[in-house]
């Protein structure tokens, strides 16, 4: 068996490539004293050093990141997870990429043919967000593969959502509705209780943040079918290289046996207290490393990533490795009997971030710390799905505070009791996810409990509030404001 790890052959073409081309990589290779030909081997190739947004995107100037510093056609910005907002590039190539990721899902998942009618209602925010425009640019790639896609943008309005499930979406086969986690838990809850549900075939791409499988089970009767491991499925992307995973039936096959394992969880997991997301990718598109934990990618993008950090932190686990877990823990032959073992690519554990979170005494509150709170069965028809976290330092007692904000679902009132049930839920979520918090907690005792706010749907003081340090979650992925 050869021990050239799964897209390794790829990972060497970008990185010759790049070292002939970009003039950005010919100068790091330079001033770290790498001589480009002498790397051929993966023992060499994982030599080179590690590339991240600090000390290579932002330490040149934009066009020296390019082949041949020719700018490409396409701008786009991050949501700033962990600060400022970066501009991206793409072009025809990364675009085409897109298009092949989606058609993957739309084909192969959701069973979409491609003389069938189908309406894909893209829910991100536009304008010069990243998720939103390289959607579109995914959808329209796809139209031009044959398919009878049609595309609508009406970005995270609402109004406008709810008009074309009404008069739109019956006009179609199949209806798609993509954008993220919980703001289409708010927009599926509405449309269900106005009767505008999609009648035929509707399915939701989710991305940019993970989601649990009770959230899967409480989105699933709004779809049709109900199927846990073809109706939902999330994708793994990012700005800097666009889609670079996403979950299939046998990811989430695999993902919810887990939850009544535990040992079949810690192998797959290793020892954490939170669900991660599984997803699997195209081996002959990424190179993915694990280096302290953090993923490591290589890709040909407008911008070439070698050795790039993604600061994901997770594992890479190839696909034999898999099917020898599904042997071992007896799950082989149900994965066959559904035919889920026909994505025989290898796969990707993503577990949260390391760099957007916010401190508190010292330790690191991440947003799936917070996350979990949603998990508690009395909050299901409470809470939006949106928050922000910071913390200050009290101006009485002069000690630090963490402060929470929630947003409440639409036609929710707030009161003691539920403010309560908030407080407890979230206060145990810190302590069951987070060990530093629950030390800090039996040390502190009720100086450790957080600070609990909650806010109507659409309140202007939740929608517009910001604080240095904070984590907020607010219709995107979580990001840090500086």
């Amino acid at each position: 068996m050869s021990d050239i790890p799964e897209g390794f052959s790829k990972a060497l073409e970008v990185f010759r490539r790049a070292a002939k081309t970009v003039p950005a990589y010919q100068d790091f290779l330079r001033r770290h004293g790498i001589r480009a030909g002498e790397v051929s081997s993966p023992s060499h190739f994982s030599r080179l050093p590690i590339t991240d947004k600090k000390n290579y995107i932002k330490h040149y100037s934009f066009r020296r990141l390019f082949s041949g510093e020719r700018i490409p056609p396409m701008i786009h910005m991050s949501s700033g997870s962990s600060g400022k907002p970066t501009f991206w590039f793409r072009g025809d190539e990364h675009e085409e990429w897109g298009g092949e990721a989606h058609e993957a899902v739309f084909h192969d998942i959701f069973g979409i043919k491609k003389e069938e009618p189908t309406l894909v209602i893209i829910s991100f925010a536009m304008g010069v967000w990243v998720a939103g425009t390289y959607t579109l640019a995914a959808c329209r790639e796809v139209s031009r593969r044959g398919y009878q896609v049609s595309t609508v943008t009406p970005g995270i309005g609402q109004n406008e959502i709810f008009h074309i499930l009404r008069e739109l979406a019956p006009k179609f086969n199949h209806v798609i509705l993509v954008g993220y986690p919980p703001f289409l838990a708010d927009i599926l809850r509405t449309a269900s209780k106005e009767g505008i549900l999609p009648s035929k075939r509707f399915s939701v791409l989710a991305a940019a943040d993970l989601f649990s499988e009770a959230w899967r089970n409480g989105m699933l009767p709004y779809l049709s079918p109900r199927d846990p491991y073809r109706a939902i499925v999330n994708m793994y992307g990012s700005a800097d290289a666009g889609v670079m995973a996403h979950e299939t039936p046998l990811s989430i096959f695999m993902r919810r046996a887990s939850l009544s394992n535990k040992e079949f969880f810690r192998e797959l997991f290793g020892e954490t207290s939170l669900l991660p997301g599984l997803y699997q990718y195209d081996p002959s598109r990424l190179f993915f490393e694990e280096v302290n934990q953090e993923l490591i990618l290589t890709t040909s993008t407008a911008t070439p990533l070698i050795r790039y950090n993604t600061h994901d932190v997770g594992r890479v686990i190839p696909y034999r490795e898999m099917v020898q877990l599904l042997r071992r823990f007896s799950y082989f032959q149900e994965a066959e009997k559904k035919k889920f073992l026909r994505w025989k690519l290898p796969f990707l554990v993503i577990k949260g971030r390391t760099d957007v979170a916010v401190t508190f005494y010292g330790l690191n509150i991440f947003p799936e710390h917070i996350r979990q709170t949603f998990e508690d069965s009395r909050l299901s028809t409470i809470l939006s799905g949106s928050f922000t976290a910071y913390n200050a330092h009290s101006n009485r007692t002069k000690r630090e505070r963490l402060y929470v904000r929630f947003e409440l679902q639409r036609n929710t009132r707030s009161s003691r009791k539920i403010l309560r049930v908030v407080e407890e839920a979230l206060f145990h979520s810190l302590r069951h996810t987070n060990t530093e918090f629950r030390k800090l907690s039996d040390s502190l005792g009720s100086r450790a409990r957080p600070s609990v706010s909650l806010f109507s749907f659409g309140d202007e003081r939740f929608t517009v509030f910001q604080a240095r340090g904070m984590i907020s979650l607010k219709g995107k992925k979580p990001r840090v404001v500086l």
